[in-house]
């Protein structure tokens, strides 16, 4: 290690600050409390070999001539070393602490009776160490019901060679007695895999009864995991839930409507769940570090088959816990969990519940880039972590590699004010719930207060609509969210006083990156997020106007100045500074005092550490949240009314409110006594509308780029002020300019303005549409729900007529639900008007339905949405996303991946995988007893997954491509610009900066926020500009798809081929048939639904309807069908299994060619028209100060 330092003043500074650096460092490492996971005598985990001599930390003593001006090469020299030294040694003692809480605890650690085989506990775990013993007997002999597995061992022929260090194919050739590697024996009995014999004494080899309950334990706790206790979706702050759908991993373990488990699900996740509780155990028995195990030894195929074999054996051995549902040709198997197999899981969970848990991905106390140069290296956590997800084609991205490994650079620790602050809040609320009665109020800060409780009898409400006696209980769910609450609350206490490093893993199809810790993610935990900052709070001077400090002054002037969040940055500044040097400090006068009231009543350190030691003691039982008598008695934080008003009306946002009131009384003493003050308060900086402002800029929308902080007039004091109109219309007939605000301001306005004009329209009676309007009064105060959510799934592809999900959420379930509710079923002539308009109509499924009147209702808001949707959104995002999905059609048909370039030049894969059965098979050979339906489970179907633009979802092919294509083009930009942050130019210039990427944001601090905005908004324009997927799509990929399967089907000519839902030819199958007949005949509505939804269609005119546009669709979708297909009679009733090339290619030509979707010629035209309206608005943009990521 070389170090240079010059001035003897250099050094000394150098001096303390590494100083400095290592007492942080001992602090991060030091253990402080009970509820931290690591104890104070090491990790057990290299207990069980010698420990290498490392060196030991010495505290650093200023040689005799660094303190003159002597010669000091040789100084400096033992000084770099001696720091060097220092660091190794912090960085060995951290690498064994992470190595020792990401270790997995043995079964046999945990409950050390999993290995006897005389006598243990008699208690809900003992229980299902009995039930293991049953995968003892069906291993080894037979059950009473006959029940067995067949071929589970080896012969001395076999097993001996085997002992010997053959594999087991080589062993079967040598005996002349073959085995499958891929059936039980073949792979249980691999010596380089789970090597799981063991030698009888006339040298049979079965399986060992250790790994015959460990197997049994673990499917178990599978079963307990994704049946019984199906974890709930975590608390989250995501609004675009479509999109989430749309782009989620398509191998998660999903359960039917009836909560019944298919066989073909999961079963590499427990294979390998099976294998390494196994290796644990070999290694403990074998005197080596349980965690020191490879998964290289077992193919994917074997853990499928081991999978498959644990959850036949588990019906076999527990058939009254576990139903096996299967046809008559035990071809579609399901597994029910029955209500005694239940009560088991819950006995044995209660008994060893750190048994059942799932695996916690932990943060790193340092880069692991660092850890891994250590003895100790990554530990165990490295065999779960994910690096990518939505993956469709293997390959090594390198800039992405280099983003994942910034963002893991940078620490985040839980900040002590804002944990106080959640800690002194969080127990007054839980106190507040013991009685069961209603929430306290206060809870809505941490959405466990009444307006959540609200929410979900709403949804109660809602589900009533369809079913009277919905499986949906309020109170279960307010418990869920409860339960998840308290959780976060030992999360908080576990990370605290420490340094954590998050690992990131990319989404493929659009290079966002997601956090992919479990408990810790402040990226998806809101409640996590409030805690977690930088580890160096900055310093703002009050008296000097310091980066740190104009910063702090325009983020107060946000929190609590009216309109200063819609003001250019410099304005709020200016605001700030007017108001505060006014009489009293003016508005800010009361929010000191509320600050002050609150850093008064502040838990003290001890306090603070004493109530992290007893958070986990807090928990959920039958009598309610019990909280611990010292804990609950700690004190309550005093909060001003007004502040404390303000703050519940903003959820969870209003903590921020709470501590910024704290830190604007800490910025006036400050200043009163000449001094400066630590604050670590944070900046999230966030897109405007940024989905729907994203795609618009790619069309090249000029009203947009004044709604999306592009484009703002001459001398405007706003970000996103009033529109010039008239510029933009020249010629036209229009008011000189529009209000200010974004794209849902935009909306609001719209539905302001023609809200009564609808009204009268819907409903032609003064005073019932009187009432209609003041239901769009509070449905407008309902901005999440009814203007946020509605204009951002539009922009990702969800249809128009789909966007009444959000209206139902707005009418059941968001905060105005309950007043809306009021007025439609309430003391006035509306609810009799309107079930005089209710009439029945058809369903999605053809039956008849009675409208309810909120049914009506959003009828209503639907039709006045989707106007004000088409008034501020330029057309092209419907028009574009329709002709997005109709160049699908082209990879549903040629089974061809689209492949669109990103804007950091990175090929994206948008579709999916099909799996493709191969020509090998697994074998299990499990005999059931005589009680069962079904004798014997022996073959496995093994597949492999290919890429393929037309792998199915839901049994649509080319599912997954038209469901991703649209969100994934536009969350690329995100992927895009949030990557150049972590890379490049823009990392060396942010690299000493706290940073959090939180998808299309970022949490940063006040040292920070002024350059990561700058960067944030050069970088989202640069790639709007650098950027086309309209282009990449419609130009390169579209083109070469249609000429590459043209030729392929050309090639084939007259020679016929299989058409089916199992081959490539699938897209050609489903728009021929109807799937829901057995067999499959001739149909060609499924052709229609494709046409309805991809083909050109006039745009809905202002007014129409949306269920009268929506018919009009489909009139015309069924028309241009049976145009396509002339001769549909002749195969009516028939099932195509058979195309030749030439008809293939005649029905491919004619369903993207003029009498269908027109594809290539309106591909043309689209690029010739977003072009052109792309270089107008980058030539009005230039010079302009974008501003799309803001406070």
């Amino acid at each position: 290690m070389a170090t240079r330092i010059n001035p003897q003043s250099g050094l000394m500074e150098f001096v303390k600050e590494r100083e400095a650096t290592g007492a942080v460092l001992d602090e991060r490492l030091r253990n402080k409390t009970p509820v931290e996971s690591l104890q104070q005598e090491g990790p057990a985990t290299l207990a069980v070999k010698p420990q290498p001599i490392r060196p030991t930390p010495a505290p650093f003593v200023l040689p005799e001539e660094q303190k003159g001006r002597v010669d000091q090469t040789a100084a400096r020299d033992r000084f770099a070393q001696q720091i060097a030294q220092q660091d190794a040694a912090r960085l060995a003692q951290a690498a064994e602490l992470q190595r020792e809480a990401e270790r997995v605890k043995p079964i046999s650690e945990i409950e050390p009776d999993v290995k006897e085989f005389d006598a243990y506990e008699n208690d809900g775990f003992g229980e299902a160490i009995t039930r293991s013993d049953n995968f003892i007997k069906l291993f080894q002999d037979k059950l009473e019901s006959g029940a067995t597995v067949t071929g589970a061992y080896l012969s001395p022929a076999q097993g001996l060679p085997i002992a010997a260090g053959l594999s087991p194919v080589e062993a079967g050739e040598a005996s002349g007695q073959s085995i499958n590697v891929n059936s039980t024996k073949g792979i249980l009995f691999d010596p380089k895999g789970f090597n799981a014999g063991k030698i009888r004494g006339d040298d049979v080899t079965q399986v060992d009864p250790l790994f015959a309950r460990v197997m049994s334990i673990m499917t178990e706790r599978f079963i307990y995991q994704n049946q019984y206790n199906a974890k709930p979706d975590q608390q989250t702050d995501n609004t675009d839930d479509f999109t989430e759908a749309t782009l989620r991993e398509t191998d998660q373990v999903k359960l039917t409507d009836e909560g019944k488990l298919r066989r073909g699900l999961g079963n590499q996740q427990l294979g390998r769940e099976i294998y390494r509780a196994w290796k644990r155990e070999q290694n403990v028995a074998q005197g080596r570090p349980s965690d020191e195990y490879t998964m290289k030894g077992v193919t994917a195929d074997q853990f499928e088959v081991i999978g498959t074999l644990a959850k036949e054996m588990y019906h076999a051995a527990n058939p009254e816990l576990y139903n096996r549902i299967s046809d008559s040709f035990n071809r579609t198997v399901e597994y029910e969990l029955t209500t005694t197999g239940a009560a088991a899981m819950e006995a044995a969970e209660k008994a060893s519940p750190a048994i059942f848990t799932g695996y916690e991905i932990k943060p790193s106390s340092a880069p692991r880039s660092k850890l891994a140069l250590t003895e100790s290296g990554l530990g165990e956590g490295a065999k779960y972590r994910k690096t990518k997800t939505t993956s469709v084609v293997d390959r090594k991205m390198a800039e992405i590699e280099e983003a994942a490994e910034n963002m893991h650079s940078v620490a985040h620790g839980v900040d002590p004010l804002r944990r106080k602050l959640y800690i002194q809040i969080a127990v007054q609320v839980l106190t507040g719930m013991k009685d069961r009665t209603r929430p306290p109020e206060l809870g809505d800060l941490l959405k466990i207060g009444p307006a959540k409780f609200i929410a979900f009898k709403g949804e109660y409400a809602k589900k009533q609509q369809d079913d009277p006696n919905p499986d949906y209980n309020p109170a279960f769910e307010m418990e869920k969210q409860v339960t998840r609450f308290i959780e976060s609350l030992n999360t908080i206490g576990v990370y605290s006083n420490k340094a954590n490093h998050l690992d990131f893993a990319v989404q493929e199809l659009q290079s966002r990156m997601h956090a992919t810790q479990t408990r810790f993610n402040p990226q998806l935990i809101p409640w996590i997020r409030f805690v977690t900052g930088g580890i160096k709070p900055p310093t703002v001077d009050p008296n000097n106007n310091t980066g740190a400090t104009v910063m702090f002054k325009e983020l107060m002037a946000k929190h609590f100045l009216p309109g200063a969040d819609k003001l250019l940055p410099e304005n709020r500044v200016a605001e700030f500074d007017a108001e505060w040097n006014s009489p009293n400090h003016g508005k800010f006068a009361n929010i000191i005092a509320d600050g002050k009231g609150i850093a008064d009543s502040l838990l003290t350190p001890e306090q603070d550490q004493d109530a992290i030691t007893k958070l986990k003691q807090i928990k959920l039982t039958e009598k309610g949240v019990t909280v611990p008598p010292e804990l609950a008695n700690i004190p309550r934080l005093t909060i001003g009314d007004s502040l404390k008003s303000k703050a519940i009306g903003e959820e969870l946002e209003g903590l921020n409110l709470i501590e910024a009131a704290h830190e604007l009384y800490q910025f006036d003493k400050a200043q009163k006594n000449n001094t400066t003050f630590k604050s670590n308060i944070s900046v999230e900086l966030d897109g405007k509308t940024h989905g729907p402002a994203s795609n618009l800029m790619q069309l090249g929308s000029m009203k947009a780029a004044f709604r999306a902080g592009v484009l703002r007039r001459e001398g405007a004091t706003k970000n996103l002020d009033t529109i010039p109109i008239k510029e933009l219309y020249q010629g036209a007939q229009t008011d000189d300019e529009l209000a200010a605000g974004d794209i849902r301001d935009g909306m609001k306005y719209f539905m302001e303005e023609n809200g009564d004009k609808h009204a009268q329209n819907y409903l032609p009676n003064n005073a019932a549409s009187a009432h209609l309007v003041s239901i769009l009064k509070l449905a407008l105060k309902d901005r999440d729900n009814f203007l946020k959510k509605p204009p951002m799934t539009l922009a990702y592809g969800q249809l128009l007529k789909n966007l009444d999900a959000a209206i139902y959420e707005t009418v059941f379930t968001g905060p105005q639900s309950v007043a809306i509710r009021n007025i439609i079923n309430g003391n006035s002539d509306l609810p009799s008007i309107l079930d005089k308009k209710i009439q029945q109509k058809m369903d999605a499924e053809g039956g008849m339905i009675t409208p309810s009147r909120e049914d009506m209702v959003v009828e209503f808001l639907h039709d006045i949405l989707a106007d004000s949707i088409d008034a501020e959104l330029d057309p092209g995002v419907v028009q574009v996303g329709q002709l997005l999905r109709a160049n699908n059609v082209v990879a549903m048909l040629s089974d061809e991946v689209i492949k669109v370039k990103n804007a950091i030049g990175i090929d994206n894969y948008i579709g999916a995988k099909s799996s493709v059965m191969k020509d090998v098979e697994g074998n299990i050979g499990v005999v059931f007893g005589d009680t069962s339906d079904v004798k014997r489970a022996g073959n496995v179907p093994l597949y492999r997954s290919m890429p393929s633009g037309s792998a199915a979802r839901e049994g649509k092919p080319g599912g997954w491509g038209r469901g991703r294509i649209i969100p994934a083009v536009i969350q690329g930009i995100d992927g895009a610009w949030m990557n150049r942050m972590f890379t490049g130019k823009s990392f060396r210039q942010l690299k000493r900066n706290y940073m959090l990427p939180i998808m299309d944001a970022v949490k940063t601090d006040l040292d920070g926020a002024a350059k990561v905005r700058d960067l944030a908004n050069k970088n989202w324009w640069d790639v709007i500009n650098e950027y086309s997927y309209v282009d990449s799509i419609m130009g390169d990929w579209t083109p070469g798809a249609i000429e590459r399967f043209r030729t392929k089907l050309k090639n084939i000519g007259d020679t016929k081929v299989e058409i089916s839902m199992d081959n490539e030819y699938r897209g050609f199958f489903f728009l021929l048939h109807d799937l829901e007949k057995t067999p499959p005949v001739f149909d060609s509505g499924n052709l229609v639904k494709t046409l309805y939804d991809t083909m050109e269609h006039p745009p809905r005119r202002r007014g129409v309807s949306v269920g009268k546009y929506e018919a009009f669709k489909k009139s015309r979708a069924a028309q241009a069908a049976d145009k396509l297909l002339p001769n549909a009679a002749r195969a009516k009733g028939r099932t195509l299994n058979e195309l030749t090339g030439d008809q293939m290619l005649r029905l491919f030509d004619n369903i993207i060619g003029p009498n269908g979707l027109n594809l290539e010629a309106r591909n043309r035209q689209t690029m010739k028209d977003v072009g052109e309206a792309k270089n107008k608005l980058t030539r009005a943009a230039k010079g302009s100060r974008i501003l799309q990521i803001d406070m």
